[in-house]
């Protein structure tokens, strides 16, 4: 009861500092997207969809990534449990790994599953979530299938909309079965430096009443071992030098969940998960006259551990299962003419060195990765053109995969928009489907296939109404999809010859001018 008090009196001791900040909404710049209405720089989070306007709302600081992205984007969120469980994300009807999560620019998804947990995203840190649909060979984009998320903490842009060059900010939030979430910011910004630092907390009992549908007369049941604790901390730097910036970013995340019985069952769950996640990055930017060039170097680290023991009080675990891996990032990409609004030309190359260290593979796998692509941008008039080229480095060397997009609008006042994509897939296995011990399969092909889409956008201007209707059609070809199916007795992943997703997105807005 006492930790509640102070709790609530320091919520109400920077109150005021809070909602200061939130009465000081910035224009947000959103490039390469079409803006129909006013765009307002969030004071947690903006999220964007490329070839759409821009979504801006006030979020209450007790969402949680999950939570929010369901909510703003035509996307779903598979939650394998209560509260900071496992969640990972599926586009247009397309699996886990077969979607990109970006952390300011750079590939966080897990080397072994080859998804991203959603669950260990801290919303407190993210600036702005971009959600792109569309291809481009320079956004490291042609092994989604379905869409991209790009979260980005790192922005080389000082605020003045910001009341003080220094600020300092605590978040809590306080909600049923025992959920508890605290966050502390502070900035520090001049024309030189941008400091932003993070710390999270956040804890959750989970203790809520449920049918048990799987026993018989389904009784009411308590929820037990199912608590969670999440705890993080995020460094952001940015240093202005002659002639460009350097981006500094850490990222350090620790969970504990405890898991509890499954429906039905009349034992006690003594099985709990850790997650651990280590992640820092380097950019370099360097404006060379007209050009520019973007140098980026990453070091991510991911480990799990599972365990599990027969009685709560035994020191000896009978399951205790470690998935580490490491990854080492690095692209350097270099634009000729970035400022130009009629072209621009983007090449350069990036490296993914990837080392697994599982309990269920039989070796130490380690695999080096390699792409070389360029990015050609061209509008006259009206119309938007975009190219890109992109070749894989691997032992088997492919041919090079393709893009290509057109925007056209009709009128410069009130313009009909519309557009055309289509795009050249491909995505390797993960480790987990070639190294897993039983039933990793190490001659499975790579996953290869074409996208389309279709958008047309139309804003209609009524005396005090706005109008919004957006159409995007899509069709999503794959060919050797992965997928685990049952063989003589054990789950084996193999190739299916092709699948196809195919549906429409269709917006409806209306809005006071």
């Amino acid at each position: 009861m006492n930790r509640l008090v102070i709790h609530i009196i320091l919520v109400f001791l920077f109150w005021n500092n809070a909602l200061a900040q939130s009465e000081n909404p910035a224009i947000s710049k959103i490039e390469d997207s079409i803006q129909f209405e006013k765009n307002l720089l969030l004071e947690t989070v903006v999220v964007t969809e490329k070839r759409q306007n821009s979504t801006a709302h006030y979020i209450d600081q007790s969402y949680d990534f999950n939570r929010l992205i369901q909510m703003k984007l035509p996307i779903q969120v598979k939650s394998y449990g209560s509260w900071g469980s496992i969640s990972t994300i599926s586009i247009r009807g397309t699996s886990d790994d077969q979607n990109e999560v970006l952390w300011n620019g750079i590939p966080i998804h897990s080397p072994t599953l080859g998804s991203t947990d959603l669950s260990l995203i801290p919303l407190e840190a993210v600036g702005k979530i971009n959600f792109v649909l569309d291809y481009q060979a320079d956004n490291l984009n042609s092994s989604s299938f379905g869409g991209m998320l790009n979260l980005t903490t790192n922005e080389n842009v000082f605020d003045e909309f910001l009341d003080s060059n220094f600020i300092f900010k605590i978040n809590s939030g306080f909600g049923s079965n025992g959920f508890y979430t605290q966050s502390g910011n502070i900035i520090f910004q001049n024309k030189n430096i941008i400091s932003k630092s993070t710390v999270f907390y956040q804890f959750a009992k989970n203790d809520f009443k449920y049918s048990d549908v799987y026993k018989e007369n389904a009784p009411k049941e308590l929820a037990l071992h199912n608590k969670m604790k999440n705890i993080g901390f995020m460094q952001d730097l940015n240093f202005t030098i002659p002639r460009g910036n350097i981006k500094l970013a850490a990222w350090f995340q620790q969970k504990n969940k405890e898991l509890p019985s499954l429906m039905g069952s009349y034992d006690s769950s003594n099985k709990n998960q850790k997650d651990e996640v280590l992640r820092i990055s380097n950019v370099y930017n360097l404006r060379l006259k007209k050009n520019e060039l973007v140098l980026t170097g990453a070091f991510l680290q991911d480990k799990l551990r599972y365990t599990d023991k027969i009685l709560p009080e035994d020191s000896v675990y009978f399951i205790n299962s470690i998935i580490e891996s490491k990854q080492f990032f690095q692209s350097a990409f270099f634009t000729l003419n970035p400022k130009s609004i009629r072209w621009n030309f983007t090449f350069g190359q990036l490296l993914n060195f990837q080392q697994a260290n599982v309990n269920s593979y039989s070796s130490v796998p380690k695999e080096l990765n390699g792409a070389l692509s360029a990015n050609l941008k061209y509008a006259v008039k009206f119309i938007k053109i975009q190219l890109g080229i992109k070749q894989e480095i691997r032992k088997t060397l492919r041919r090079p995969f393709f893009s290509a997009s057109i925007l056209t609008n009709t009128k410069a006042d009130n313009p009909f928009y519309f557009a055309f994509s289509i795009a050249e897939k491909f995505r390797q296995p993960d480790m987990n489907d070639k190294y897993w011990n039983p039933g990793g399969n190490i001659n499975l092909l790579p996953e290869n296939g074409q996208t389309v889409d279709f958008y047309i956008a139309k804003n209609f201007n009524f005396k005090k109404h706005n109008l919004f209707i957006k159409v995007n059609p899509y069709l999503i070809l794959i060919r050797n999809n992965i997928v685990w199916i049952p063989t003589s007795g054990i789950f084996r992943p193999d190739n299916i010859t092709k699948t196809s997703h195919s549906g429409i997105d269709f917006t409806l807005k209306l809005f006071k001018t």
